[in-house]
């Protein structure tokens, strides 16, 4: 695996700060044994400063290794990405937003599975740019900014 987040870059002065909230996709790139070149590159040159995940994604990525066929390496490799983001609980706060985006939603017939709902909860209460390979899928969220850094 490629060594990942060696430098801690700051943010040059002068300069407005981004956060971004890394979904569980980005994570399983990173923490996987040929990351997408763009993908680590964007990872690699964002101050560390600036990476959280989510709470929900944990929980996502832990089941993720605990259904492969060597969960303990796979959660391994999750854990040295995961040293290098913060990962955001998830809170009351998050909860009432969630709720009101999941009836919102289904009100507007456009359902959303119901972690996803909580990861871009979170992303929009704390204001971050939520990252992900599924844009299409969380655009339906309004006030949501996006990112694929796939592309």
């Amino acid at each position: 695996m490629e060594k990942l987040f060696l430098v801690d870059r700051q943010v040059p002065s002068g300069q407005i700060s981004v956060n971004y909230l890394l979904d569980t996709n980005i994570i399983r790139e990173t923490a996987g044994p040929r990351p997408h070149r763009g993908v680590l590159r964007k990872v690699t040159e964002t101050p560390r400063s600036q990476l959280y995940t989510s709470a929900i994604c944990l929980a996502e990525l832990r089941l993720w290794s605990r259904r492969s066929d060597n969960p303990g390496k796979r959660w391994d490799r999750i854990e040295a990405c995961l040293r290098y983001v913060i990962v955001l609980p998830f809170d009351e706060h998050d909860a009432l937003h969630a709720g009101d985006l999941i009836i919102d939603l289904e009100r507007r017939g456009l359902p959303l599975d119901d972690p996803d709902v909580l990861i871009a909860a979170t992303a929009l209460r704390h204001n971050y740019v939520l990252v992900s390979r599924n844009v299409r899928h969380f655009d339906r969220i309004p006030g949501l900014r996006l990112e694929n850094w796939f592309e």
